[in-house]
């Protein structure tokens, strides 16, 4: 009898076994060997800023349906915080004034129509506004859920050369997270902690 049990158990344990190793084996076949491969799975574009060495900077967009990176407009001096507009035809950004405000700037998606459309003071909460669902904490990037946090991202935060995680933000359907690390590369993220490199820049803005 208790020969019969044993067997039994046994039985019992090695489908269990075989099961979680079926299921370790599928979700790993299943995920995202390079970062082409991870970034060929998602859509939308992403405007951002870049420092050009010496002559100010630039906002350019990514598109993940071709994969490549286009200029949209050449600044004088520094633009910052680009934003796609409701409509997703025009972006919206910011250039800093002498007198310690921002001058708000429209232009299409390719870079056409440049207008300005009015000044602003920046505070802080515009430029890091608070991101639902997600802490940052000593530079290191935590998803919440019920309450509950899932590390993301380690950034290696030693408080001095490395400040960690910033402008993180949601896409459109909340399946994803792009951020920017001390090193000013922008990194995408799935609720699973896959993380792929985009490219370098600043300050991404997500659209559908």
């Amino acid at each position: 009898m208790l020969k019969k049990l044993f067997i039994v158990f046994a039985v019992i344990i090695g489908i269990v076994v075989l099961v979680v190793a079926a299921l370790f084996i599928s979700s790993w076949t299943s995920r995202p060997k390079t970062d082409k491969e991870f970034l060929s799975q998602l859509k939308g574009e992403v405007v951002f800023t870049r420092d050009i060495k010496g002559q100010g900077s630039e906002i350019l967009k990514y598109s993940f349906n071709d994969q490549k990176i286009a200029t949209v407009y050449q600044c004088d001096g520094v633009c910052d915080y680009p934003k796609w507009s409701e409509d997703g035809k025009n972006i919206i950004f910011y250039k800093p004034n002498n007198d310690m405000t921002d001058s708000i700037y429209q232009l299409t998606s390719i870079g056409t129509d440049l207008q300005l459309v009015g000044n602003i003071k920046l505070s802080a909460e515009d430029i890091y506004p608070r991101v639902e669902g997600i802490n940052i904490k000593s530079g290191d990037l935590f998803m919440v859920t019920n309450g509950q946090e899932k590390l993301i991202y380690d950034a290696k935060y030693d408080g001095k050369f490395n400040t960690g995680v910033s402008y993180v933000s949601w896409s459109p359907d909340k399946k994803y997270l792009i951020f920017v690390d001390n090193r000013y590369t922008i990194y995408i993220t799935d609720t699973n902690g896959n993380i792929s490199k985009l490219t370098i820049g600043s300050a991404p803005n997500w659209k559908y």
